[in-house]
C-alpha cells in the first residue's frame, strides 16, 4: 500500500474527569476537574459542595440512608438490621465494598444469572438480579398492588421476574374453621378480622367450592381467546340474590342439616363473597399461569337473616337489613370480616 502526503496530528483535549478513590467510594486524590456526583454505589448521588462556601455534607444518599464514604459507614440504621445479627447495624455492603453495592440502604438479596433462583426473602427486602452487565433492583412487597411475583421496582420487568422462586418465612397457619368463624361472630368473642393464606385449612375448603373451579375455568378460557392478560385484576364475585340464587341457597344452607359432611361449609358460612384473581405470570412453554386469588367477605346479622329473593333487594336492605345491623353494632352478632389470599399454578392449553 502507498500513501502519498500523509500526516498525523496529535491535539490535547480537555481532561473531563479523573478519580483516584478508595473503596467505600472516597476519594483519595481531590483532582481540579468536574466530578461526577453519581459515579458510585449504583448512581447514589454524592451530596457535596452544596453549601454557599463550597463545602457540603460529602455523604451518598440512597432511599433510606446516608452513606458517609470517609468512615465506609451509614450515619443511620439499617432498617432491617434484625436480619443480619452478626453485622452493624451501620455496616456498607456487608463490609465488602469490592463485590457489593447497597444503592437502597436495605439489607440486599442478589442473584445473578438467568434461569431460576430459590432465595429467602422478607418483606421489604431488596432482590439485586444481575443478568450480564445489567443489574436491576426490586424490593419485596407482596402487598403492593403493582407488585409482580411480589416484586414491585424499576428495572427489567419483562417477564423475567417469573422465573425468580421466592420463599418466605412461614407464618402461623390459622386452623379456625368455618364453625369457628361462626362462632366468633355468634358470641362477639375472638377475631373481629381473619386473614387466610394459602394452606390454611378455611382456604384450602374455600378452594374446593365449585364457583372457584369456575373461575379456574374462565381463566383458562380467557388466556387462551387472550380476553384475560396478566398483571390485571378481575372480579368474579359469589351471589346467592335473584331467583337464579334460590339453587345455590339451598344447597349451601341444607350442608347444616348434615353438620357439614356434605356441601363447603366455609362457603356456607360466608354466604356471598367478593373474589378477585390476578395472572401473575405465564408460562408459555408449558402453558400454564401463576394466578392469584383474593376472597374477601363481611359477616353482619343483615347478611345472616337474609331469606331467598327477597332478602337480597334494596327494600329488604334499607328497611330490615341496616336497621338490624345498625342494632347488633358491637358484640354478639356485629360485623366480622374475613379475606383469603392463596396461589395456583391453571393450565390454559
Amino acid at each position: 500500500m502507498f500513501l502519498d502526503n500523509l500526516s498525523v496530528q496529535h491535539r490535547l483535549g480537555p481532561v473531563l474527569e479523573e478519580n483516584h478513590y478508595y473503596p467505600f467510594c472516597d476519594q483519595a486524590v481531590k483532582s481540579n476537574y468536574a466530578r461526577n456526583k453519581y459515579l458510585f454505589n449504583a448512581g447514589s448521588e454524592l451530596q457535596n459542595k452544596e453549601f454557599s462556601d463550597g463545602s457540603g455534607l460529602e455523604l451518598y444518599e440512597t432511599n433510606f440512608r446516608s452513606l458517609d464514604p470517609q468512615l465506609g459507614r451509614f450515619w443511620q440504621q439499617d432498617p432491617l438490621a434484625v436480619t443480619l445479627v452478626p453485622l452493624s447495624p451501620y455496616q456498607f455492603a456487608t463490609n465488602n465494598p469490592v463485590l457489593f453495592n447497597d444503592p437502597f440502604g436495605l439489607d440486599t438479596v442478589r442473584v445473578s444469572g438467568e434461569g431460576k433462583h430459590h432465595i429467602k426473602i422478607r418483606q421489604g427486602d431488596v432482590l439485586a438480579w444481575t443478568i450480564g452487565d445489567q443489574t436491576s433492583y426490586y424490593t419485596y412487597d407482596p402487598s403492593n398492588a403493582d407488585a409482580v411475583n411480589g416484586f414491585v421496582g424499576q428495572g427489567m420487568n419483562d417477564g423475567t421476574m417469573s422465573t425468580v422462586t421466592v420463599t418466605g418465612h412461614a407464618k402461623k397457619q390459622d386452623n379456625t374453621s368455618a364453625w369457628g368463624l361462626g362462632w366468633e361472630w355468634l358470641t362477639g368473642k375472638g377475631a373481629r378480622e381473619r386473614h387466610f393464606k394459602d394452606g390454611d385449612p378455611f382456604t384450602k375448603m374455600l378452594q374446593k367450592h365449585e364457583h372457584i373451579q369456575d373461575a379456574r375455568n374462565q381463566i383458562a378460557s380467557g388466556l387462551g381467546n387472550g380476553s384475560i392478560v396478566p398483571n390485571k385484576t378481575y372480579t368474579n364475585n359469589y351471589g346467592l340474590g335473584g331467583l337464579g340464587g334460590v339453587p345455590k341457597y339451598i344447597r349451601d344452607y341444607s350442608t347444616l342439616l348434615t353438620g357439614g359432611v356434605t356441601g363447603n361449609v366455609a362457603v356456607t358460612f360466608l354466604r356471598s363473597y367478593g373474589l378477585k384473581f390476578e395472572v401473575v405470570s405465564v408460562d408459555e412453554e408449558s402453558g400454564t399461569a401463576q394466578v392469584h386469588f383474593h376472597m374477601d367477605n363481611a359477616s353482619t346479622i343483615e347478611s345472616a337473616t337474609h331469606p331467598p329473593v327477597i332478602g337480597y333487594t334494596q327494600f329488604w336492605s334499607n328497611n330490615i337489613g341496616k336497621p338490624l345491623n345498625n342494632f347488633f353494632s358491637s358484640g354478639a352478632m356485629s360485623k366480622t370480616t374475613q379475606t383469603a389470599d392463596w396461589t395456583e399454578t391453571i393450565k390454559y392449553k
